[in-house]
């Protein structure tokens, strides 16, 4: 699962006591608009090239971080402020390596 730092950011903003892996992300990205990404879009981190496969819907145990980031992680719908801001499941096309401050970057056109 890919999470945005700016959206974690954002929401440390809004009172949230997240960082870097507390909403359970396997890659947290910098500088990748999350906005924009939709199911299907491909990306290279390291050696591995993701498929991303759906938006996702953050779970109630996120609650217990504090109540009501749910709400705060979520929008079903494209382009929304809060669109991708709960991060994205991924499956992987082609295998290999990540290793930390490897660039992840849209593969393909």
């Amino acid at each position: 699962m890919l999470v945005s730092i700016e959206d974690i950011e954002s929401l440390q903003r809004c009172g949230y006591p997240v960082y870097a892996g507390a909403l359970g992300e396997n890659l947290t990205t910098v500088g990748i608009d999350f906005r924009k990404i939709r199911v299907g879009d491909q990306f290279r981190a390291g050696e591995v090239e993701l498929a991303i496969t759906k938006l996702r819907k953050p779970c109630q145990t996120l609650d217990g971080i504090k109540r009501g980031i749910q709400k705060e992680l979520y929008h079903a719908t494209p382009g929304a402020a809060n669109w991708g801001r709960g991060g994205f499941y991924a499956k992987i096309v082609t295998p290999g390596t990540i290793v930390k401050n490897d660039i992840i970057a849209k593969a393909g056109p």
